[in-house]
């Protein structure tokens, strides 16, 4: 028996974590690459419609938190796998079917829209690439030829990134987005032998070409696990037809009257 398993009187379902556990340090009980998660019930419920909980904007996590059996650090589960996560619980919550309003692209029409979010893919990654057990990644940027290293963001990184935005935003007053260059300060751990992260966010200010962040930042998309939330749609109104991205949007979680003001 996994002993970071607790033993539960309630059903439980094994999910395949997005990563594999790849990225994880073998002690990391996150490594096995797969995690238990509890039955929800009306408790459960009870966390996502908690008022006090959707002001502070950790009703989620909350909610993450009260269903996972194996005794994990959060804050260590990367993001990719994060979202792997919040699929698979939607799914135990309310059933594979997701219906949601989708804006069109092309004539701006709001359809309704229904998906099986069964059947939604894991990325698939070529991990035979990257070292097991190591969450750091060499990248040399194409133009101004600096080599670097990256590493796949965890949940306490989002959790310091945004923290680190409020602060920014505060005291910018509004004027400047700096999402993009805070997020590259947090994934970059390594500049050309430079590991202050204080020193990294000035480089990336001030020395990272657009060009080279732009393939920066396709680079991440390549190595970081994920599920595959790409979509088919096509507008009722104009017939417009493309891939988009599911939008996980207030009834990802709080179907038709689930949360009431």
């Amino acid at each position: 028996m996994n002993e970071n398993i607790k033993q539960e009187k309630y059903p439980t379902e094994i999910i395949d974590l997005p990563s594999e556990g790849y990225f994880y340090d073998e002690n990391n009980p996150l490594s096995s690459g797969k995690i238990t998660l509890r039955q929800p019930t009306a408790k459960h419920e009870d966390i996502l419609t908690s008022k006090n909980l959707i002001t502070k904007g950790v009703v989620i996590d909350e909610f993450l938190k009260s269903i996972i059996v194996d005794n994990i650090n959060y804050d260590d589960i990367l993001l990719g796998d994060k979202n792997g996560i919040m699929i698979a619980s939607r799914i135990l919550l309310y059933g594979a079917e997701y219906k949601t309003q989708v804006k069109c692209p092309n004539c701006g029409a709001l359809n309704s829209k229904t998906y099986n979010l069964a059947d939604l893919e894991t990325k698939l990654i070529d991990f035979s690439k990257y070292t097991k057990g190591n969450n750091e990644f060499d990248f040399v940027l194409p133009h101004s030829k600096i080599p670097i290293k990256v590493k796949l963001l965890t949940n306490k990184d989002e959790k310091e990134i945004s923290n680190q935005l409020k602060v920014l935003k505060k005291n910018n007053f509004g004027k400047v987005d700096n999402e993009i260059s805070t997020r590259l300060a947090f994934l970059i751990t390594n500049w050309n032998g430079e590991t202050s992260k204080a020193k990294i966010l000035r480089l990336v200010n001030e020395e990272l070409l657009s060009k080279d962040s732009l393939a920066l930042r396709d680079f991440l998309v390549d190595i970081t696990p994920g599920v595959n939330t790409g979509v088919d749609f096509s507008c009722d109104e104009c017939g417009y037809e493309a891939s988009i991205s599911l939008p996980m949007d207030i009834n990802f979680f709080w179907p038709s009257g689930r949360l009431q003001e």
